[in-house]
């Protein structure tokens, strides 16, 4: 097929897109993504940090592409799979790697806690179980039930395909995974979606290119070569040549102080919890829309037309005129997978005390809490491999990154109102 879409970007250089991609490309749903921040309130530290989930995804898309290549035609053991098969799979995972932040409402990350319940969203043939909505869900609707879902049929795909990627809780379409007696959906899901997936690849180089720090930028054309795959009974899963385990540990780590530095950062975060308040005191609590064609209107521009049609809450004309509560008290601690509290934060739990009891309004963030939270190592049913000299004898990344363990360090901050920082200074240097 001729390529028709070519785009140059920041990271990759030129990247192509075939006739398909290019139909979902132009579509008014995914062209919506131009104006969907990247990484929300973080333009409030990083001004810098203007980037859109457009060029995100195209990106993934660009690397899944790449990522497939390395395992289905580079690698020097052969997979079982015909040249039709292939094809479909490259083609099914390219699509589902351009669609896969779809579902993504303003400021991406930032406004999940405002969607709906998921029965809202009328998805019961595929989600029986209720919950809050997240974006993955809202991606499923437009692959599902939208427009989107004739434009993917019409490049010789059925929708169910790229979902089953995208979506963890689907089921249906397992012969279509298969080869023979192989199963190749656990591999293709872990391109898009593991502790190395190309989604992270892309938006930790992009995020700290736009950024201007260089926690992110990391040799993802090492890891891409050394992509390879793992068998165990029947299927076929994500594997890393052992002569990028040390690319790897750069990667997990860079993710890691990402978070830390960028991700919640505390200017960002006061932000998102002042919107988390802004919607708690509204006269009448809203969500998101429910039906695709509205929620695709519902850009990063509207979120701000709401808080500017919300007279009276305080929460509204704070976030509008930038006057955010202050950082009076932050420390970083390890916290052990324990019900015990550390005396960190029984020292917080104090502190909070103190401030009710003085009438200081306060504010506490946890970065175990947040939205970007790296959860590294826990998915363990779709548990990436290293491979080494003994390729039969695959050990998991888990096994051979120690990097894990710091998921347990937490950030801890309080922020108190600006009238009341003087006060809450002297209650934290005399507890």
């Amino acid at each position: 097929m001729q390529l028709m879409y070519k785009v140059c970007d920041p990271l990759h250089g030129y990247i192509y897109f075939d006739e398909d991609e290019q139909k979902v490309i132009e579509h008014p749903y995914f062209q919506r993504l131009r104006f969907i921040q990247q990484l929300g309130f973080v333009q409030y530290a990083y001004p810098g940090a203007v980037s859109n989930r457009f060029l995100h995804s195209l990106g993934v898309c660009h690397l899944a592409g790449r990522a497939f290549d390395s395992i289905f035609s580079n690698s020097k053991a052969k997979l079982p799979l015909s040249d039709g098969k292939k094809k479909q799979f490259r083609k099914v995972l390219k699509l589902a790697a351009l669609l896969h932040d779809i579902g993504h409402g303003p400021l991406s990350h930032t406004t999940e806690f405002l969607m709906p319940s998921l029965k809202k969203l009328n998805l019961k043939k595929f989600l029986e179980k209720d919950r809050p909505a997240r974006h993955e869900d809202y991606t499923l609707k437009f692959i599902m039930d939208s427009e989107l879902r004739q434009i993917i049929q019409s490049t010789g795909l059925e929708p169910l395909w790229l979902a089953r990627l995208l979506h963890p809780n689907l089921t249906g379409a397992e012969d279509f995974f298969r080869e023979g007696d192989l199963d190749f959906l656990p591999i293709l899901r872990q391109i898009i979606s593991s502790d190395l997936d190309v989604d992270r690849m892309d938006y930790i180089h992009r995020d700290s290119y736009y950024c201007g720090v260089n926690y992110g930028r990391v040799d993802s054309n090492w890891l891409l070569t050394h992509f390879t795959f793992h068998q165990v009974e029947d299927k076929i899963y994500l594997a890393l040549n052992r002569e990028a385990l040390w690319t790897a540990e750069s990667f997990l780590l860079g993710r890691h102080h990402m978070h830390l530095t960028v991700y919640f950062h505390h200017k960002p975060v006061v932000y998102e919890k002042m919107l988390f308040n802004y919607r708690e005191y509204e006269k009448e609590p809203w969500t998101l829309p429910c039906e695709v064609e509205p929620f695709s209107r519902f850009i990063d521009s509207s979120l701000f037309e709401k808080l500017k049609s919300s007279e009276g809450n305080e929460w509204a004309a704070r976030i509008l005129n930038k006057k955010p509560y202050h950082r009076v008290y932050e420390i970083s601690y390890f916290s052990p997978d324990s019900n015990r509290m550390t005396d960190e934060e029984e020292q917080i739990k104090v502190f909070e005390k103190e401030f009710s009891a003085e009438g200081a309004p306060f504010i506490s963030a946890n970065s175990s809490d947040h939205s970007l939270q790296p959860i590294l190592g826990r998915v363990q049913k779709d548990r990436v491999f290293v491979k080494g000299w003994r390729p039969d004898k695959g050990k998991t990344l888990f096994e051979e990154q120690a990097i894990f363990k710091l998921q347990n360090r937490q950030i801890h901050r309080i922020y108190v109102d600006p009238d009341y920082k003087e006060l809450a200074q002297r209650i934290i240097q005399t507890l």
